[in-house]
């Protein structure tokens, strides 16, 4: 019985746990869900630089930080209102291309091949166009590529082609979204804050 038992107890210690089921796994400039703005940027910009959502004041939305990058234009953070540690449940970065739709599509299949290798559990899938509701003429699209973890949490990386009267009359440019979102800020969203 001891052999047996101590056989087991081997056994166990060399199972290889499968691949990580965890968004922060996935940063973006060294940033993730679940860590400090704090650890980025000022309370008095925080702070000066937040905005609330019309119907809910759950999360706060920390927008066009300015944050320095090689890569990314322009990032958007949301964290929840009453968080004195300003804890990160979103990360969008943003790339622009002005009317180069084709460089976002190539930077966009480049971002979801590391995806789907850092996150070979998800559900993944492509939602390769559909209109852009903001856009009634229906000449803008976004093209889309979802993950969703097992833990609730997802990531999606788009591309934004806004038609010429939209970039014309609004100043909306073409470009690339990478978005990293916890289960709790997501389904905040989906659900309370526009309704």
């Amino acid at each position: 019985m001891k052999k047996f038992l101590a056989i087991i107890i081997l056994s166990l210690c060399f199972i290889i746990p499968s691949q990580a089921d965890d968004i922060r796994d996935f940063q973006i400039e060294g940033m993730s869900i679940g860590d400090s703005l704090l650890d980025y940027f000022s309370k008095e910009e925080i702070e000066s630089r937040s905005k609330f959502y019309p119907n809910s004041k759950k999360f706060v939305r920390f927008y066009n930080a300015g944050k320095e990058s090689k890569i990314y234009d322009t990032f958007d953070f949301h964290y929840k209102n009453d968080d004195p540690r300003y804890l990160i449940s979103n990360i969008t970065a943003i790339i622009f291309y002005r009317e180069n739709i084709k460089d976002c599509f190539k930077k966009k299949n480049e971002i979801v091949s590391e995806l789907v290798e850092m996150f070979k559990d998800s559900k993944h899938y492509e939602d390769k166009k559909q209109k852009h509701l903001a856009d009634k003429t229906g000449k803008s699209f976004i093209y889309q590529y979802f993950f969703r973890l097992d833990s609730g949490d997802s990531a999606k990386v788009s591309c934004f082609d806004w038609s010429k009267e939209v970039r014309k009359t609004k100043g909306w440019l073409d470009h690339l979204r990478v978005g990293i979102y916890d289960e709790e800020y997501k389904l905040w969203l989906q659900n309370e804050a526009f309704k």
